[in-house]
């Protein structure tokens, strides 16, 4: 784990709770998706997913590996 987190350095990032839950109670998706969703959201990048949940719900954030690499 050490290792692990000497690798990682400064890299580490933590999104908000208050965001993840204003995601869920928009859109229904788990606090899981939500997590990665707001972290795309707060770094102001595309979230490649194959989930079309997501997909659906969350356009012009979340965008499929095929759409990523045109």
């Amino acid at each position: 784990m050490k290792e692990a987190e000497g690798i990682l350095g400064d890299r580490d990032y933590e999104v908000t709770s208050e965001m993840v839950l204003a995601l869920t109670e928009r859109h229904p998706v788990s606090a899981y998706d939500a997590e990665y969703v707001s972290l795309a959201m707060d770094l102001g990048v595309s979230l490649v997913t194959v989930d079309e949940k997501i997909l659906k719900k969350f356009e012009g954030i979340a965008i499929s590996p095929e759409d990523f690499v045109r």
